[in-house]
Order: structure tokens, then sequence, then C-alpha cells
């Protein structure tokens, strides 16, 4: 995604000074789109200008009453580990609420407090 935004702010100089920046995104894409706006936020001149609005991107970690355990939290953090992934969040303040346990940051109970930008958020 860094390569990504590196691309735009090369390609469209003029992006800094946009007056209106929605970032939105559906399902997994609603996911990114809360990951991703305080980044958008930092390549801006008025960050007040960028809003966000996630659609159907909102996934907990809670257990099934069926089996009492996580299925989505336990393949997030199997997918970490297969991907070799040590990245952190682009949720600065995610992270560091969450040393050690950044992957919390892909759910929205823990994302939420670290959201900068006005926000919408949208699950059919």
């Amino acid at each position: 995604m860094r390569s990504h935004f590196k691309w735009i702010m090369n390609r469209y100089p003029n992006f800094k000074n946009a007056e209106n920046v929605v970032i939105t995104g559906v399902s997994a894409g609603g996911i990114a789109t809360y990951l991703w706006t305080n980044y958008v936020r930092d390549l801006v001149a008025n960050a007040s200008n960028v809003v966000a609005i996630p659609d159907s991107g909102i996934f907990m970690i809670t257990k099934t009453y069926q089996t009492n355990i996580d299925g989505l939290l336990i393949t997030t953090i199997n997918n970490f580990k297969l991907a070799n992934i040590d990245e952190k969040s682009p949720l600065d303040l995610c992270n560091q609420r969450y040393k050690d346990e950044e992957y919390k940051c892909r759910f929205i109970q823990y994302a939420w407090t670290s959201f900068q930008s006005r926000t919408l958020l949208i699950n059919s």
C-alpha cells in the first residue's frame, strides 16, 4: 500500500493540496479504509479534508456460541505467521496500545479509538 501511495504522490503531486479526499472500500476494502486513512491524512496539507467511509469492514474478535472459539482471530494470527508478516498495522496509535499484539489492530473494537478522521461506518 505504501508503494501505491508513493506512486500516487509522484504521479499526481497536487494530491497533497486536495480539497476533499474520501477513502472508501467494501468488506476487506472496508478494513483497508480504516487501516489506511490516517496514513493518507499525513500525505495531504489539510488533514481535516480526509474522510473515511468503510462499508462492511466490521470484523470483530468474538467467540462463537457453538464452539467458544474465535476462528477469525486464529485465522488472522495464522495468516500473519504463514506470510511471515512482521510489519505493524498502519495505525500507529493502535500499535502502541497493543505492542506485540498488533494483529488486534485489524479488528474494529481495538482500532476504533485510533481513527483520526471523520468516519462514517456502514455495515450492511
